[in-house]
């Protein structure tokens, strides 16, 4: 799946080796179940998410509302 997504990026933008290497080396596929969070409320990603395959939906609460 790294594959998919290193031709996705590159399609936008060409990529140079270097970063296709970190991407091989660092990227790690992930796969989540229906209602299953990403992350949770009050919690701060250290990392990109890129969604492969499905939908994902996003909120917050801003001033009680």
């Amino acid at each position: 799946m790294l594959t998919s997504l290193i031709k996705y990026l590159n399609a936008m933008c060409p990529l140079s080796e270097g970063l296709v290497a970190d991407i091989w080396k660092y990227g790690q596929i992930k796969e989540y179940k229906k209602d299953e969070f990403i992350l949770k409320g009050g919690a701060v990603a250290n990392y990109t998410s890129y969604i492969l395959k499905g939908a994902v939906r996003s909120y917050y609460i801003k001033e009680d509302e």
